[in-house]
């Protein structure tokens, strides 16, 4: 065809164009022709973050594009304000923060693309369900002191005597 039609024109097609034309009598080369596309490519998502209440989180993104690259970052879909940086940092989380986290980029053709979600999720600590009575036992008698709790990832114990940890 002597048209070449780029219906979406990404960054990807930035390049140098030629064409070949061919007849029965000869070959000949076009002059190049520079496409510069203007836009926004992402390299890198934000990743979903799971800490505990009371940490730090921080989400990422790489973006590049030409001219001015400008970031706005959202949590469920609403701007956060100042939060205009390729990456957003919360000193301490609380259960307030969790959600999900976009990040809008815009270049200078003004049309901004969003990132992947992430999302923040709150990890609690553990939580004392059940604990044995008191016991009175005789002497040379077994007794068995039993706690349940539960929480978020691996829950360890360790068993205390007189506010002295017990080994093993």
């Amino acid at each position: 065809d002597d048209t070449l039609f780029i219906p979406s024109a990404s960054i990807l097609d930035d390049g140098v164009y030629s064409v070949t034309i061919v007849n029965s009598c000869s070959t000949i080369t076009s002059n190049n022709a520079t496409v510069t596309v203007r836009g926004i490519l992402i390299s890198a998502h934000p990743a979903n973050v799971r800490n505990c209440l009371g940490e730090q989180a921080f989400f990422s993104v790489f973006a590049s594009g030409r001219g001015t690259v400008t970031y706005q970052w959202r949590r469920n879909g609403t701007n956060i304000p100042n939060a205009t940086n390729s990456v957003y940092f919360i000193p301490t989380i609380s259960n307030l923060d969790t959600g999900t986290y976009t990040v809008l980029i815009t270049d200078s053709c003004g049309l901004p693309i969003s990132s992947q979600e992430a999302t923040l999720t709150i990890s609690n600590g553990p939580l004392l369900t059940s604990l044995s009575q008191s016991a009175s036992i005789c002497a040379n008698n077994a007794t068995t002191l039993s706690v349940f709790a539960t929480g978020n990832g691996t829950v360890n114990f360790q068993w205390r005597k007189n506010g002295n940890n017990i080994l093993g």
